[in-house]
């Protein structure tokens, strides 16, 4: 990879992204002002410019080492189009029209619809009070929690400039219809007939018509009173969840609802339908100690302290997987991560109990340009679409980063970090980078190493290529080339309660079929 490719930072995908952008990932070029597409191998796909020569205040603040870059640079999926919030400015975009433009240069003029300055006073009257729109760091977490978006339909894309309410039409980017005096902090959420607007630390939203703005009433949004196993941020999901305890989690006008179960029993998931005061499906029950996580825009999972997993579909509270997975012995669930990689369900199940490692623990830093997932100790599971288990057991991974905007359909999954260790004179610490490489296909580790990397500002590039059998991971001033053949792993071995599990058996099988490529000499 090339210092230019080396110099672009992931972005935030959100909505939902088929079938346009269902194999796709963003990538921000600050150089060339451009928002890149790849695919599901880190290929290339389209280019588009949002350069305006009009406009002089261009700039984004591009910084590489800023974990809360990610999260300022967003984009929401609309069926074939892409609406992205970009520091003050937000941008509608249709990658797939006209040209697609090359890697090195910029897209068709006529991908970039329209744009519009959210710090504009005079776009709707004498407004002066800029928001500051709530921004979270660069782990992995719900786009729609930390953006300026509302809901988006394929009739409206709703958004806050200063204090108003913003309903504009996602092919020209005009205003449909505007309501002021929008309470700073207000949470947004809605669907094709409604948007809802609910004001910070209240209990009641203004429900709007989404065609017109009208206001038609209140509805009572009930919040989930978290107090089951409280961390220092309220929030019994746990610490890497990055989640504030009382903001909402939605889907459209529908609002999830994780509660204690009648005397304080254990906890019981369901969705709630504000507009029409019902509940969409009967709640489902799970032990006190659970753990849930959003995956993507359509599901939710939930894990129990004995290993006892379940994805639930959010439209009518089927379960996709209902499995047993087996949990270290004595594991302290704190907090549960999926995310749905190509093909899989990759289940991270993080454990609060770091053994000898309590008084030792060793800082780690993301990789720089990447969405991330930090990782005491967890240990990993891999799903099909189904819901069935890839891997016989799991395997455990400490003191990583889950690189959460690696290309989806890798035969590799990738975890990344830096961290320093002192010099033997103790005259300073020398940065060194740590990748894990896990096969896909069956749990084994087969990269493991720690090395020395002076950093020097470049950013993490991942990409496979299926023609020549590799996958080359960028990090700071070196690249990094793994290469699948029929070799045997050098000492293979396999262990169930120990960090490291070695793969067993040849290269081959596992990593050429997740490749979906025929076995070669």
């Amino acid at each position: 990879s090339d210092v230019r490719t080396r110099q672009r930072t992931a972005m935030v995908m959100g909505g939902n992204a088929g079938p346009f952008f269902a194999d796709t990932s963003l990538r921000f070029d600050p150089n060339q002002q451009s928002v890149i597409g790849i695919d599901g191998f880190g290929r290339h796909q389209w280019n588009v410019s949002l350069a305006d020569n009009n406009n002089r205040n261009n700039s984004y603040n591009y910084n590489p080492y800023n974990p809360y870059m990610a999260f300022q640079n967003q984009a929401r999926g609309c069926g074939h189009l892409l609406v992205l919030s970009m520091g003050s400015r937000i941008y509608g975009l249709d990658p797939l029209r006209g040209s697609a433009g090359t890697a090195s240069g910029s897209g068709s003029s006529s991908q970039k619809l329209w744009s519009i300055d959210l710090n504009d006073p005079s776009a709707d009257g004498s407004e002066t009070n800029v928001v500051n729109f709530a921004q979270g760091p660069g782990m992995y977490r719900r786009a729609n929690q930390v953006t300026a978006f509302g809901p988006m339909t394929s009739r409206y894309v709703c958004f806050m400039r200063l204090r108003s309410l913003v309903a504009a039409d996602p092919l020209t980017g005009e205003s449909i219809w505007v309501r002021r005096e929008i309470p700073v902090g207000s949470e947004i959420f809605g669907d094709e007939q409604y948007v809802f607007v609910l004001p910070p630390g209240k209990g009641e939203a203004n429900v709007f018509r989404a065609s017109d703005g009208e206001l038609l009433g209140t509805r009572s949004i009930p919040r989930s009173k978290i107090g089951e196993n409280p961390t220092n941020n309220g929030n019994a999901r746990g610490f890497y969840s990055g989640r504030s305890g009382d903001a909402l989690i939605y889907f459209g006008r529908k609002v999830l609802q994780w509660d204690q179960a009648t005397g304080n029993n254990g906890r019981t998931l369901s969705l709630f339908d504000p507009w029409e005061k019902r509940t969409v499906w009967p709640p489902r029950k799970f032990a006190a100690g659970s753990r849930y996580a959003v995956v993507e825009e359509d599901s939710v999972a939930v894990l129990e302290p004995d290993g006892h997993f379940v994805l639930v579909a959010v439209n009518d509270g089927r379960a996709i997987a209902d499995v047993k997975l087996k949990l270290r012995e004595k594991m302290s669930l704190i907090d549960l991560t999926v995310s749905q990689l190509g093909d899989q369900y990759i289940v991270m199940a993080h454990d609060g109990n770091l053994g000898n490692n309590n008084g030792n623990q060793t800082a780690t830093q993301q990789m720089p340009g990447t969405i991330w997932q930090p990782i005491q100790r967890a240990r990993i599971f891999a799903l099909d679409l189904q819901g069935k288990p890839v891997w016989a057991e799991g395997t455990d991974i400490e003191k990583q980063h889950f690189v959460a905007s690696q290309p989806g359909r890798l035969p590799v999954l990738l975890f990344a970090c830096t961290h320093y260790e002192m010099q033997k004179n103790g005259q300073g610490a020398t940065p060194h980078t740590k990748v894990v490489a896990i096969d896909r296909r069956n749990g084994s580790i087969v990269y493991d190493k720690d090395s020395p990397d002076p950093q020097n500002g470049l950013t993490m590039d991942i990409a496979g290529n299926p023609g020549d059998k590799t996958v080359s991971i960028g990090v700071h001033n070196r690249t990094l080339v793994l290469n699948f053949t029929d070799k045997a792993i050098k000492d293979p071995r396999r262990s169930n309660e120990v960090v490291k599990k070695k793969g067993q058996g040849t290269l081959g099988d596992a990593l050429l079929n997740a490749l979906g490529l025929p076995l070669g000499p």
